[in-house]
């Protein structure tokens, strides 16, 4: 409980004042630093970094040390966002990044599921087939349908329509 008020702590004095710093004190006043939350403010750091290649940098750096930290599903699919997000989008580590996380059970359950599908979607869209992002946003929707991310599947369904020139 006393690490997640740190934690707390540390990322509101990051957002205002863009320092994100482990130099917190303890209810006694005594320096608050353990590797736990180091580990948790680097992940912190990584995420909020703009843009999309700082951000899979940094969190390529925060899994490269940290392999064994609860939080490596999250910063897997951030790191698979992000690769999806440069430019060119790297196909390949975003797939990499994916599959790891579908081989395992507990990472898989860690993660909100439609984010996950989302995720799935968009490698689905970038890869090029329309055919199978036309199916992968059917059942997107058809799983999610009140998912606010269901607007985005929604659009890419109809892209990928469009490009397939299969006008409805």
């Amino acid at each position: 409980q006393a690490g997640y008020s740190l934690l707390n702590s540390a990322i509101s004095k990051y957002r205002g004042s863009g320092v994100m710093t482990i130099a917190l004190n303890n209810s006694e006043g005594k320096p608050a630093v353990s590797a736990e939350l180091e580990a948790d403010l680097e992940l912190e750091r990584a995420l909020s970094a703009t843009p999309p290649e700082k951000a899979r940098i940094a969190i390529e750096d925060f899994l490269t040390r940290n392999p064994k930290h609860p939080r490596v599903p999250e910063a897997r699919l951030a790191a698979a966002d992000a690769a999806l997000a440069v430019q060119p989008p790297d196909l390949s580590m975003a797939k990499a990044q994916l599959d790891t996380i579908g081989a395992d059970a507990v990472a898989t359950a860690a993660l909100p599921p439609s984010r996950l599908a989302l995720s799935r979607l968009r490698l689905t869209e970038l890869s090029g087939s329309h055919a199978a992002t036309i199916e992968e946003a059917k059942t997107f929707l058809k799983t999610y349908p009140d998912d606010p991310a269901a607007k985005d599947a929604t659009l890419t369904l109809g892209l990928a329509y469009f490009r397939s020139e299969s006008y409805l």
